[in-house]
């Protein structure tokens, strides 16, 4: 999980605190930090097969969610990566495709 700050990062350790969660939470400090680290998780997440989901958790204080997840892809289309349009999922949750490559 990709968050936006520290206090995002602090809540969401709280709530997924469970033992056998196989989750990683990362703080980005700030919008710029989700985009860059995103697409080098994106660009890993092509590469291996261990990786099945990435969640990116940002406030909605400045954009409306919708406008986020639409930022995220075309960040990720800028540097050459192959995006889903972002689905709604409900009003604050988006969820998208990466392609993924194939094993040789």
């Amino acid at each position: 999980m990709l968050c936006e700050g520290p206090s995002d990062a602090e809540l969401l350790k709280l709530v997924a605190s469970e033992p056998e969660a196989n989750l990683a939470i990362t703080d980005c400090g700030g919008m710029r930090g989700v985009y860059e680290i995103g697409r080098y998780v994106a660009v890993l997440a092509r590469l291996s097969r261990r990786l099945r989901a990435l969640g990116v958790l940002v406030n909605a204080d400045e954009l409306r969610p919708a406008d986020r997840a639409r930022g995220l892809v075309s960040s990720l289309r800028e540097h050459g990566l192959e995006v889903g349009e972002p689905e709604p999922v409900c009003a604050c949750l988006f969820r998208t495709e990466v392609e993924r490559r194939p094993r040789l």
